[in-house]
């Protein structure tokens, strides 16, 4: 179902996934993290335990840098899939991994605090 919407779609349908996995991100900070006002753990090591803490700003932080990482490589890919449609379409897979990697950070932190 998503290949399809992708293949449809182009470099588009990535930047749509990723716009997706970002909102998401937003949806469970705010559900489970805007609301301590306590230090947590941002980094977890089981051996070792927890390694760096800081406030719920910094998980916030990691969202709203993927959200401008999210827009600089729309731009990117628009001017690049002019060129050569190719590049525009390895942007966005890229995007869309880079947003899935910041999606489970934010689940990690969320499952540790």
């Amino acid at each position: 179902m998503i290949g399809s919407f992708v293949r449809r779609n182009g470099g588009i349908g990535y930047f749509a996934i990723s716009f997706f996995l970002i909102v998401v991100g937003f949806s469970l900070y705010y559900v489970r993290l805007a609301d301590m006002d306590s230090v947590i753990i941002l980094h977890f090591m089981a051996g070792r335990g927890a390694d760096v803490l800081g406030s719920t700003g910094d998980a916030l932080g990691m969202l709203l840098s993927g959200s401008l990482i999210l827009v600089v490589n729309a731009i990117l890919a628009a001017s690049l899939a002019r060129r050569a449609k190719a590049l525009g379409s390895v942007v966005g897979m890229l995007t869309a991994l880079i947003t899935l990697l910041i999606l489970i950070a934010i689940l990690g932190i969320i499952a540790v605090n």
